[in-house]
């Protein structure tokens, strides 16, 4: 009786840790930092190259170093998290595959890149009591890039022509369709 018991919390646990790591990408697509700064709990480290501190010097200097993109897009694939052996419950470990895109327009010194890379988590649930009201979020986020492409800097391709285009911040289209899905 048990085992299915189990197997549960563990799915419910898991669909929680994937929806913390997809509201990660929103919030850095979307430069919401609040967002951002909620799938992290106080105090978490960050190794991003360029950036290694932690999360509360990191929301600012993600969203500085986003300013010189016209739009960003992340794409969250394929998420392995890894349980501990001992039983603990707490804590996991989670292996996020991901191509991220950075565009600047034509104007904009610099270059556009898409890069293959993976997020390599830890994450905990903390907080409430006894379970309750406790809440996955990453405790340490190292980025490892596998693959990366540089482009020359676009102006709008077809795309605003004949579809919308994704924005930075609350204009984006996501927040209209969910206004209306939720009222």
């Amino acid at each position: 009786m048990n085992a299915p018991i189990e197997a549960t919390n563990r799915m419910v646990a898991e669909w929680r840790i994937r929806d913390v790591i997809g509201r990660y990408a929103r919030g850095v697509d979307r430069r919401d930092g609040t967002l951002i700064g909620k799938c992290f709990h106080a105090g978490a480290l960050m190794h991003y190259g360029d950036f290694d501190g932690d999360i509360a010097g990191f929301v600012p200097w993600v969203l500085d170093y986003l300013t010189v993109y016209s739009r960003t897009m992340h794409f969250m694939g394929t998420s392995i998290i890894d349980w501990p052996e001992d039983g603990r419950s707490d804590h996991v470990g989670a292996e996020t595959y991901a191509i991220v895109a950075h565009e600047k327009t034509e104007d904009t010194p610099g270059r556009s890149w898409i890069g293959w890379i993976r997020y390599l988590d830890h994450l905990a649930l903390r907080g409430g009591q006894a379970g309750a009201d406790a809440e996955w979020r990453i405790v340490e986020r190292t980025v490892v890039g596998d693959l990366l492409r540089i482009d020359p800097a676009e102006n709008q391709r077809r795309y605003g022509q004949v579809m919308l285009i994704g924005q930075p911040g609350p204009d984006d289209p996501v927040f209209a369709i969910l206004a209306r899905a939720l009222g």
